[in-house]
């Protein structure tokens, strides 16, 4: 995925939770613009490198399961390891 700027869809990042793994994420830096909805749950990382993003446009928005709730970017239950 290197040299990706513009994600066709949804970008998810979910359940990277093995604290003896250290996830590649370096690709996530260059990701300039998202046409669906940004997940990022569940993680057991020490950093999500998406420092270039600067549009998320919700064209297709995340459902929250329980309230029905519509939304574009949605951050929860991640950790820092150690």
């Amino acid at each position: 995925y290197t040299n990706c700027t513009y994600v066709v869809g949804n970008l998810e990042i979910v359940y990277l939770d093995d604290p003896d793994i250290a996830y590649d994420m370096s690709f996530l830096s260059q990701i300039k613009e998202v046409s669906g909805y940004v997940l990022i749950a569940a993680n057991y990382v020490d950093y999500i490198p998406l420092t270039s993003l600067q549009i998320i446009r919700g064209s297709n928005p995340f459902i929250h399961e329980k309230t029905g709730m519509k939304v574009s970017l949605l951050v929860a239950l991640n950790y820092e390891k150690g």
